[in-house]
């Protein structure tokens, strides 16, 4: 009341002092909706803060997990470890209990890129400094062909198509 009764007053004096202008400010009850929204602004902006602290929290406490997670699941004694590079879904280096097969780790790799080149999927053994370049696209495409049996410390690369690289059409 006390700000409706000012603004009256302000309008009644420039009235009877006959300016007829209109006071060089603007009435309370104009900047009210003003600050409203700024109050509204200011809890929005306090609550994204709040969101954003809640998030890096997250953050850390994933990554937490996630390194806990490689640390469990990393080779135990009698472990395996193989690296999969290249066109393959998901590339890395890969735990497991036992020898798998070639299939079974294009598989954990999460499976081939579509620009996989399969006639030449490079494979180095544990103590050799050269790779040998495999054929799998038979095993792959037809199901027929050598599974190979893949141990501790392989590394197996599989390259883009060159006519993909080239960028030429297929």
């Amino acid at each position: 009341m006390r700000y409706v009764s000012r603004a009256w007053v302000v309008l009644l004096g420039s009235m009877l002092l006959g300016c007829g202008r209109q006071p060089d400010h603007e009435p309370v009850e104009s900047k009210v909706p003003e600050l409203l929204a700024e109050r509204r602004i200011e809890r929005l902006e306090k609550e994204l803060n709040e969101a954003r602290e809640q998030l890096a929290d997250t953050r850390r406490q994933l990554r937490a997990v996630r390194k806990r997670v490689l640390e469990l699941s990393g080779p135990k004694r009698g472990g395996i470890e193989i690296t999969i590079l290249g066109r393959v879904t998901n590339p890395g280096t890969y735990a497991f209990a036992e020898p798998v097969t070639a299939l079974q780790l294009f598989g954990h790799a999460g499976g081939l890129r579509d620009d996989a080149d399969l006639t030449r999927v490079r494979v180095r053994r544990p103590g050799t400094e050269q790779a040998r370049e495999w054929d799998c696209s038979n095993l792959l495409l037809r199901g027929d062909g050598k599974n190979p049996e893949i141990t501790d410390g392989y590394v197996l690369l599989v390259p883009q198509r060159q006519d993909d690289a080239a960028g030429l059409p297929e």
